[in-house]
């Protein structure tokens, strides 16, 4: 009597607890008990091990099969009762089914881990929640919204909670009609179902009254991957589309990170900084088609870094290494670190002179 009573209380004192406080070691003892398997329990249909416990949880018969493939049914049992609503996945309730299995020997053996356990997540609970409410830490008052750099706001960053970035900014001159027609068929693509991508287009996402050549070279830099740059003979009228190639340019010289992509809607002369780009040319009526997919799928592509950032300075298979002892040296992903370097005599370039004189005189001696 008294034990069940001390098990009660202990249910009560965890009913608050969520089923995460429980560590990898108490989840792993507790396993080592249900995994086995149990004997029915008198005057029910249900056996008194995961199996039970898991009917218990209200997991379908499926499920339960699929538990049975896993290495240890009762931890994925766990993890999966962990974020779920129904019974609520709480220390507590955890506890009590296993009171209504009668498996005491799991209670009482696993008790000390689920204690301290529970007694960590409480401090941990109670030392944030302490920071949270410290004045110091924040201005109760204050907005939650988190403060943004100013020249990078854009219309979708108005009454958001969140920073908006985009997969690619539109370079265009919106006062040549062929141009703007064009970028409106673009954004209806390429935002469209199909694609779903995210373009900053001038003149429709950016805020009226900013300094335009610095916000839109700050969204550039900071919030979009890509830029797109769309090409006719109008594209010339346009200082500021002018200087957005070129800044855009400019982060990316010789074209290394595929960051500007050169879309061409009407034969022209391309300006000479995008000559040794591949363009996507919108004019050939036979070929359009194709270009949309290639366009996404640049814009879709990793970001590859500059060759200096991530190359090393020295010919990995020209260094000369000290296999004489293996910890001298470490194998990294792209190239070859080595801790100490052997020192090597140098050997010069053979003379071909003299090794033809040295092969006279060997004759003549002869």
């Amino acid at each position: 009597m008294a034990e069940t009573e001390e098990i009660k209380t202990l249910i009560e004192t965890m009913k608050d607890v969520h089923i995460n406080s429980l560590n990898n070691g108490c989840r792993r003892k507790i396993g080592m008990f249900m995994d086995t398997e149990g004997s029915l329990i008198p005057d029910s249909d249900m056996f008194n091990d995961w199996c039970g416990l898991a009917e218990l949880l209200n997991f379908t018969q499926p499920e339960i099969e699929d538990m049975k493939r896993q290495k240890s049914p009762t931890q994925e049992m766990l993890h999966l009762w962990s974020i779920r609503n129904d019974p609520e996945p709480k220390v507590g309730n955890f506890i009590s089914f296993l009171f209504q299995l009668e498996r005491f020997d799991v209670i009482h053996e696993c008790r000390k881990m689920i204690e301290r356990d529970v007694e960590k997540w409480r401090k941990n609970e109670s030392s944030l929640r302490s920071i949270y409410d410290d004045p110091t830490f924040r201005d109760p008052k204050a907005s939650a919204r988190p403060p943004r750099i100013e020249d990078t706001e854009t219309v979708k960053d108005v009454g958001s909670d969140h920073e908006f970035y985009y997969d690619c900014f539109v370079i265009y001159n919106p006062e040549a009609k062929d141009q703007l027609e064009f970028v409106k068929e673009m954004s209806r693509i390429l935002e469209g179902p199909e694609y779903n991508f995210r373009l900053f287009v001038p003149w429709r996402d950016d805020l009226v009254g900013t300094a335009m050549y610095s916000v839109s070279a700050a969204i550039i830099e900071k919030k979009c991957r890509r830029c797109a740059v769309v090409l006719s003979n109008s594209f010339y009228n346009s200082p500021s589309a002018d200087f957005q190639l070129k800044f855009a340019h400019a982060l990316s010289p010789g074209a290394r990170q595929k960051r500007v992509i050169p879309i061409v809607i009407e034969k022209m002369e391309v300006p000479s900084i995008l000559n040794f780009v591949a363009p996507a040319p919108f004019y050939n009526a036979g070929i359009r088609h194709w270009q949309w997919p290639r366009v996404a799928a640049t814009i879709q592509s990793e970001l590859m870094p500059d060759r200096e950032t991530w190359l090393p300075e020295v010919d990995a298979w020209n260094i000369a290494l000290d296999t004489s002892d293996v910890t001298k040296r470490e194998l990294w992903g792209v190239t070859l670190a080595v801790q100490v370097y052997p020192e090597v005599e140098e050997k010069g370039t053979p003379d071909v002179v003299d090794q033809r004189k040295k092969h006279k005189d060997k004759k003549s001696r002869r």
